[in-house]
């Protein structure tokens, strides 16, 4: 765990065969520190009680329909993470003439994320949680409300779009490079801390490019991205999302995720999960046969 302080919101995904329908969510916060979990974290009525002092976290499943062994999470969690789930995932706003407006989604309805009790690629038996290697982990999507629409210089960058800021998932980036070339687009997104490029070979189709994200000068070999654009005009080019898919990969291949460890510490490029101001964190079976997936937010 790093020193940065851990802060929760109250919403979780939601499973979607609860009963109590996807607008309802659990109120009570639980310890994320696996070490105090079974002393400090007293069930209520199936859910954990709130800690005011420790840090907290958000649990990915709904105590009381358990995310069972071998089902995987898409099967019984809610499929998105919005703004009103994490301040992670807020609405950007970029003033001025040409307003933009940006929207943030964490997808986990194709992730393969599933509780095992077996033995993972070093020989070492337990719980994890388990993908994969290949298989969606989620997917990140920045939405431009209503498309954004910029001019186009002779070289062919978005001139409107270039010196705003956006954020991702946290952390507000200036966009240093928007630039179409034919159907390529190339997208680069500038801070002093981290620098995010951004490649789609054909902005105008509806397939991801894998290999298509660098960070800081990396390629990422396990993400995968679409940016989707559209010409009005010679003169003017319309971009609406940017969608970026991690997929599994450990250094010696499924990721394995152990009782009190993070995804990120398991996978070969944790760059891909583009900020490192949220995390996954798995904290093994409940009494009740569910398994504690949860979603951390840091600042």
């Amino acid at each position: 765990m790093t020193n940065n302080t851990l802060k929760s919101t109250l919403a979780s995904i939601v499973i979607a065969l609860s009963a109590c329908g996807p607008s309802q969510k659990p109120t009570n916060r639980a310890n994320p520190n696996p070490s105090n979990t079974q002393n400090q974290n007293q069930q209520t009525n199936g859910e954990p009680t709130t800690n005011r002092v420790e840090p907290v976290t958000i649990p990915l499943d709904e105590p009381g329909f358990p995310l069972l062994l071998n089902t995987s999470l898409q099967e019984r969690a809610r499929e998105v993470l919005t703004a009103i789930d994490t301040s992670l995932l807020g609405t950007h706003y970029d003033g001025g003439e040409r307003q933009l407006t940006a929207r943030q989604y964490l997808f986990f309805k194709d992730s393969l994320i599933t509780p095992v009790f077996t033995k993972n690629e070093l020989d070492v038996t337990g719980y994890f949680a388990h993908c994969r290697d290949g298989d969606e982990l989620f997917r990140y999507q920045l939405e431009f409300e209503k498309g954004y629409t910029s001019a186009l210089d002779i070289d062919g960058n978005l001139i409107d779009l270039v010196g705003r800021t956006i954020t991702v998932i946290g952390d507000t980036y200036r966009v240093a490079q928007s630039r179409q070339n034919g159907l390529a687009h190339e997208l680069i997104l500038y801070r002093p801390e981290k620098t995010i490029t951004l490649r789609d070979t054909n902005s105008h189709d509806n397939t991801y490019e894998p290999g298509g994200v660098i960070v800081n000068g990396e390629q990422v070999e396990d993400a995968e991205v679409k940016i989707m654009t559209h010409q009005i005009s010679g003169a003017e080019e319309e971009i609406s999302s940017i969608d970026v898919r991690l997929l599994a990969d450990a250094k010696l291949g499924d990721v394995y995720v152990p009782v009190g460890g993070n995804l990120s510490a398991e996978l070969d490029e944790p760059e891909g999960m583009l900020s490192d101001r949220w995390d996954i964190q798995y904290f093994g079976p409940r009494a009740d046969g569910s398994h504690d997936i949860r979603f951390i937010e840091r600042w």
